[in-house]
């Protein structure tokens, strides 16, 4: 899962725990080092982690933008008609 598509789901309320997690090891995979990706990367139990206040830090950490809402709907919109389109393939 790409870092834009993880901001679109976190933007919109819709960013697993698991899927947080994910993303930041393939962050880590990728060279990207920062406390919160490394804390969130090793997360096991979201009982024990708030994973949505971490991924917060993690974008803020990168420096992102806040992305708008219209701009998330659009991001998610789009994996989903690639991922209908290579199931059609």
């Amino acid at each position: 899962m790409e870092i834009e598509l993880a901001q679109a789901l976190y933007t919109l309320g819709k960013l697993s725990d698991e899927k947080a997690s994910s993303m930041c090891v393939s962050l880590l995979e990728a060279g990207f080092d920062t406390p919160a990706i490394r804390e969130l990367a090793g997360f096991q139990s979201a009982a024990h982690l708030d994973a949505d206040v971490l991924f917060g830090r993690v974008l803020s950490e990168l420096n992102r933008p806040a992305m708008p809402i219209r701009r998330a709907a659009l991001v998610v919109a789009m994996e989903l008609a690639r991922r209908k389109r290579l199931r059609r393939n």
